[in-house]
């Protein structure tokens, strides 16, 4: 049965994450970064003769889900808890979304990604036109990912506001952009960074500004600051040609992930 965690687990529940990082990166470094002081953050834990098997998240609107390839976890609860908090998402690897999305099929849509290990770096010579982007420009890097369906069907202009501002305020992540005409046309992220690993997201361009490779520009600066840095630095892909792009290109796919979004 999945219960509350208590402080105390906190440092044997990340020991029990980091054995199998990459199918659980949000989790372990929200995890690790937060601990349960966040008041955005719940954590749930679900053991068997002392070891654990499920640790569920809930951070701001949406559950992150872990369970052992090796062991059976509790169905019946994970979904009791997706019912009761009504998350507008739920993120875990493949196998565990397949198994609970017959029981939202009125309620969530499933997709699928690749995440992969993002280690190569393309020269360019235009670093010159990226700037790191402070506090004061998360407003403006919301409105820019929410002309992306990918997240404006996942989140409100208000959540990318928020999750944004506290990433950024209190380090967990950081975000390069690209400013023309008074303007920011394109951005790239550490979407979450705790102990040397990372995460990759937003890459996007303006519609009007594209073909200018902004969006290449920008995510191989990112790339070449984290990597720099000793990150494990990871994306997560949707699509499948740009997934072979970064394959041919050096980096290694590391897993396959899933994600359930509520329907509008």
């Amino acid at each position: 049965m999945l219960r509350f965690v208590e402080e105390r687990e906190l440092k044997p529940i990340l020991a029990f994450l980091k054995e199998d990082v990459e199918n659980c990166i949000y989790l372990y470094t929200d995890v690790f970064m937060y601990g349960l002081d966040n008041p955005n953050m719940k954590l749930w834990a679900y053991e068997e003769n002392g070891e654990y098997i499920e640790i569920v998240m809930k951070y701001h609107d949406s559950f992150q889900i872990y369970a052992r390839k090796d062991a059976k976890w509790d169905v019946e609860a994970t979904v009791e808890l997706i019912k009761e908090y009504d998350v507008s998402m739920v993120n875990s690897r493949v196998e565990i979304i397949e198994v609970l999305k017959p029981y939202f099929e009125d309620r969530y849509e499933d997709s699928y990604g690749t995440i992969i290990r993002l280690n190569s770096i393309k020269e360019f010579h235009q670093d010159h036109l990226v700037e790191m982007a402070t506090l004061d420009d998360v407003d403006a890097i919301a409105e820019l990912l929410a002309e992306d369906p990918y997240y404006s069907d996942s989140y409100t202009k208000e959540e990318l506001v928020a999750q944004l501002h506290e990433r950024i305020r209190t380090g967990l992540g950081r975000s390069a952009i690209i400013r023309q005409d008074g303007k920011i046309v394109a951005h790239c992220a550490s979407m979450t960074e705790a102990d040397k690993i990372a995460v990759s997201g937003g890459t996007i361009t303006k519609k009007e500004y594209r073909g200018r490779k902004y969006g290449l520009i920008v995510e191989n600066y990112m790339n070449k600051i984290m990597n720099q840095a000793g990150y494990q630095w990871f994306g997560f892909i949707l699509e499948e040609k740009r997934v072979k792009i970064f394959e041919e290109l050096g980096n290694k796919v590391v897993t396959k992930y899933g994600k359930l979004v509520k329907r509008k």
